[in-house]
């Protein structure tokens, strides 16, 4: 269910981000994937499939939203490309 929401969301996911605003985009993706983690508490079968959509659709946004954020800021502080890349690879590869 997770995937399978995350897949469909996907496609949406950037365009939805890009509306409503970066920031807004990760504190929502923030939201949506405490809800998801809550629901494994539940022993309804109809909330915990409810819980793995929701968690599929936060991760649509996790993979758009953050870095969007982080590239606009970046941008908008009139820092270089360089540092950009340099950002990214501390990021991801410490």
């Amino acid at each position: 269910c997770g995937f399978a929401s995350s897949m469909l969301f996907g496609t949406f996911a950037g365009s939805l981000v890009d509306q409503m605003g970066r920031k807004a985009g990760c504190l929502v993706f923030a939201v949506m994937y405490a809800l998801s983690a809550l629901s494994t508490r539940s022993s309804s079968l109809a909330m915990l499939v409810a819980g793995r959509v929701l968690g599929g659709t936060a991760t649509s946004l996790l993979f758009s939203a953050p870095e969007a954020w982080f590239v606009g800021e970046h941008q908008a502080k009139g820092y270089g490309g360089s540092l950009l890349g340099g950002a990214f690879e501390l990021a991801y590869f410490g």
